[in-house]
């Protein structure tokens, strides 16, 4: 028996879908083949526990946690339950709620099916995840993890011992196929130095000249001897490697290779993160609006609250992957993507009144929409019947028809090109421009006017000291000690209207903590703009995809004469020190990886951190763990 949703609902998400798809394609875009799943609230749940993929290995220890913690914020209100899930596959596999309203439906054709599917498609990051073969491929690991954890020489706890290990090195198996070319001509050239070297030796006798070429000698053999040659950022493959690490067993091999292969799968997501989002929130509202679409009248409603939900706090819109790349996408529509002068045809939909509202509609009016008010001001009423209207409030529905009509005809190919070819660092570097900048502080600046004409008002309205109102001055600076003196006399009136029920001043906490960041944000603009530029790129960008630099650069062939693994972090002022406590654990878990019963020493920075957020008196520190597990650390001792 088939459900209510299934019986009245899928039909109109049926048209819905096709019909849209047919107006993106028309403006050039070119998505996978959508597979829908339609779940409850609880099964979302446990599809975005798993990312997804609902035989992705969630074993391990650290994915067991994983999956506790997100389920456990989304079922205390700690965490927004998804309307949508889609995965980077061909087809694209789909995860929708079977409560969703049929206008929002609309809305999430546009921005996954389209978006997200065309993003995942056509982006040149994207373009070995090799979605046709990765369900295959992921149920293939799957099956080989429960195979090991029922095998009584291998078991689940080594299982998990391994794969928690593994994770450690997941950023760091980045393949470099020339390293092995480059370690050559390093090689060759360090020889041919060392010839030339021992040459003038000779020719030398004795003296101080005679000194310094055997220190040089000394340092050229050195690196002669370390293997690897180069440093090597490829840590796991490094790892892998029979060479260097010959005790690894067929089992444990298989497990590291699975680890990086979903990593490797992954990572273009981490890297595309505002731009995949951007992209699809320009659908989402682009695609309903094309004349084409001819979305029923009772939808728009629901739909625009959707368009303006990431809006309602100005901080979205210097942070937030659903405002700020929307907002430099339609920059680029509006100002690269250019209307013919003629229309194009089309195919447009035909819809008829329904005769007999009585009828199946109607039943289905009482069944999915109970008439429940709106919880809040800013919610809009749930029509979950999926019912189309048309502007005189009468029933229509989809005659299977459809006719030709004109709309306008736009060269979208500059923004989709934009999309096929940036990851979210370049796309900032080349379109976070200074008039982007320029146009979001003079509205935020705007709202901050309008912030003070409405508090000025309220406190002048409560009979509130004249002394409180404000004039507002031309400064940013004056306009900030307003905001903090108004932030004390807030918190001071919750106390008094508890104590003495004097009135509580007319704005929120939050409201005056927004005009303060926003204030502090435009005013470090205008200090050193491109220096704010740069750094606004970073906090967008590292925060999501930003891996520590760490390389290989002696494999123990010849340091500390001990055969130590020796890594060394490459310390970046933008991105600061190492965190003690994971630089521990992540030591410790790599020594079960690394079967040559050496020590592993990691070489890094170390230092203290002022109240500017400048890194001060830094040292350089090792941290060193023996093949038990035993770690110690401490300065690094300066050169005799």
């Amino acid at each position: 028996m088939t459900s209510q949703f299934e019986d009245q609902l899928v039909p109109e998400f049926s048209f819905w879908d096709e019909h849209l798809r047919r107006v993106f394609k028309r403006m050039g875009g070119k998505p996978y083949p959508p597979n829908y799943r339609f779940f409850n609230d609880d099964e979302m749940e446990d599809a975005l526990a798993y990312v997804g993929f609902p035989i992705f290995p969630g074993t391990w220890r650290n994915g067991k946690h994983f999956v506790q913690s997100i389920s456990e914020k989304l079922r205390t209100g700690q965490g927004g339950s998804p309307y949508e899930l889609i995965l980077n596959t061909d087809p694209s596999y789909i995860w929708m709620k079977k409560t969703t309203t049929m206008g929002y439906n609309t809305l999430i054709i546009g921005h996954a099916t389209c978006g997200h599917s065309h993003f995942f498609r056509n982006n040149y990051r994207f373009k070995d995840t090799k979605p046709k073969e990765v369900m295959q491929r992921f149920a293939q690991i799957d099956a080989r993890f429960q195979e090991l954890a029922n095998d009584p020489k291998f078991g689940i706890d080594r299982l998990e011992y391994t794969l928690d290990a593994a994770m450690v090195l997941e950023q760091y198996c980045r393949r470099d196929d020339d390293t092995k070319a480059k370690a050559e001509k390093v090689r060759a050239r360090l020889e041919e130095q060392l010839r030339k070297l021992q040459s003038e030796l000779e020719n030398e006798g004795s003296g101080f000249r005679a000194e310094l070429l055997g220190k040089r000698i000394a340092t050229v053999k050195a690196r002669l001897a370390r293997d690897p040659i180069n440093k090597v950022r490829n840590i796991g493959e490094f790892f892998l490697d029979e060479k260097h690490n010959p005790g690894l067993s067929k089992e444990e091999r298989e497990i590291i290779e699975a680890v990086f292969y979903i990593a490797a799968y992954f990572a273009p997501q981490r890297e595309t993160k505002f731009m995949n989002e951007g992209f699809a929130s320009w659908c989402e509202e682009k695609i309903p609006k094309d004349p084409q679409s001819c979305l029923p009248i009772n939808y728009w409603a629901e739909l625009a609250n959707a368009w303006t939900m990431f809006y309602k706090a100005p901080m979205k819109k210097y942070e937030d992957p659903y405002t700020l790349s929307t907002d430099i996408l339609f920059k680029i529509d509006r100002e690269r993507c250019h209307y013919a002068d003629e229309p194009i045809e089309c195919d447009v939909p035909v819809f008829d009144e329904v005769d007999d509202p009585t009828s199946a509609e109607a039943r289905r009016e009482a069944i999915y929409n109970p008439g429940q008010a709106p919880k809040s001001d800013y919610e809009v009423p749930m029509d979950r019947t999926g019912i189309m209207r048309n502007t005189d409030n009468k029933i229509v529905r989809f005659t299977g028809k459809y006719r030709k009509g004109l709309v306008p005809n736009q060269d979208l190919k500059p923004l989709f090109d934009v999309v096929a070819n940036y990851r979210d660092t370049s796309f900032f570097r080349e379109f976070l421009t200074h008039d982007v900048l320029n146009e979001l502080n003079d509205e935020s600046m705007r709202w901050i006017a309008e912030c003070f004409r409405s508090i000025n008002q309220k406190l002048r309205e409560n009979g509130w000291n004249p002394a409180m109102i404000k004039k507002v001055p031309m400064s940013i600076v004056g306009k900030l000690e307003i905001v903090e003196e108004w932030m004390s006399l807030a918190q001071n009136s919750q106390q008094m209207h508890g104590d003495m029920g004097s009135p509580i001043f007319p704005a929120p906490r939050m409201l005056l903590d927004w005009m303060a960041e926003i204030l502090q944000l435009v005013a470090g603009y205008q200090a050193d703009k491109e220096t704010f530029r740069q750094g606004m790129i970073f906090k967008l960008t590292a925060a999501v995809w930003y891996t520590p630099d760490i390389a290989v650069i002696d494999g123990g062939a010849s340091s500390e004469g001990d055969g130590t693994l020796v890594l060394e972090h490459q310390y970046d002022a933008l991105t600061g020190f190492l965190k003690p406590s994971w630089t521990r654990e992540s030591l410790k878990l790599l020594q079960r990886l690394w079967k040559r019963g050496t020590p592993i020493k990691l070489l890094t920075k170390e230092g203290e951190v002022n109240e500017q957020g400048e890194a001060t008196s830094i040292k350089d520190y090792f941290y060193v763990v023996d093949s038990s597990g035993n770690l110690t650390e401490g300065d690094v001792p300066a050169p005799k």
